[in-house]
């Protein structure tokens, strides 16, 4: 019988010294390496990110500035917007000449004078109106420039300041607002006193100046409407006013001896559809 030989010793495996830690220095030269070698070797591109856009003015992909055609449309956009959204706030195609015509008819119609007994003792009890002065920034190129010309003319009677607000504006005035509905055609369909004056005459006055201008001119636009028109009286003494300023006219003819304006104007407008109706 065989006896089985002894196993041979195995000898241990050597144990690894631990490698030194990585300087810094070696890891910025092996990743320049790296990078060098990528490049040279064509499998390190950069990944092409989409540009953001920043064509902010709607202008050309070629990074020229947009066109003046191109800047006009851009400042007329929100305009054009707004009107879209509010043309039956709008007059219609042709109802511009139609109304200035009909405004200034109907002033020259409406005679409150000979035809409202009275005038003048109604104009002085009327309510008071204020106008509210103009604030107005004074920059300071202008403020500098007119010290130094009051500081060089100072004893002559010229002087540049400017006030940064004009003082307020109180008369009293007399005024009625008429409705008047038209149909399709322009003819008066129905005319209703929105605020009356106070005196019966003044208020029949306006309807009839009203009645008589408005199938003077051509009624174009094609489509039935609403509009508000008001009509005002105020005492022109100690008004820095001249004919036609702000749509005043000052009457030759005192009434109590009271020196009047006139204004005719249309407030608002409402479209009514193809019927008027």
């Amino acid at each position: 019988m065989a006896v089985p030989s002894p196993a041979p010793a195995q000898t241990p495996a050597p144990t690894p010294s631990p490698s030194p830690a990585p300087r810094a220095a070696d890891l910025f030269r092996a990743a320049s390496n790296l990078t060098v070698t990528g490049a040279s070797e064509g499998w390190l591109q950069p990944a092409a990110a989409p540009r953001p856009n920043r064509d902010l003015f709607g202008g050309n992909r070629t990074g020229e500035p947009p066109s003046p055609e191109q800047l006009r449309a851009i400042a007329a956009g929100p305009t054009q917007q707004a009107l879209a959204g509010s043309v039956r706030d709008h007059r219609p195609a042709g109802a511009g000449v139609h109304d200035r015509f009909v405004a200034r008819r109907a002033m020259e119609h409406f005679n409150p004078v000979r035809e409202v007994p009275g005038l003048g003792a109604g104009v002085r009890r009327a309510p008071e109106i204020t106008s509210e002065g103009q604030v107005r920034n004074v920059s300071g190129g202008e403020g500098g420039v007119a010290d130094n010309f009051d500081h060089t003319h100072g004893t002559s009677f010229a002087s540049m300041t400017r006030a940064a607000r004009t003082s307020d504006m109180r008369y009293r005035c007399l005024r009625t607002d008429l409705d008047i509905e038209q149909d399709a055609s322009g003819a008066i369909r129905a005319v209703r006193v929105a605020h009356a004056s106070g005196m019966r005459a003044f208020d029949d006055a306006a309807e009839r100046a009203l009645r008589e201008a408005m199938p003077e001119h051509p009624w174009t636009p094609g489509t039935g409407r609403a509009t508000r028109w008001r009509f005002e009286v105020s005492e022109a003494v100690g008004l820095s006013v001249t004919n036609g300023d702000e749509g005043w006219t000052v009457l030759g003819t005192e009434s109590d001896g009271v020196r009047v304006r006139v204004r005719v104007r249309m407030l608002s407008q409402r479209l009514l559809g193809d019927a008027g109706v």
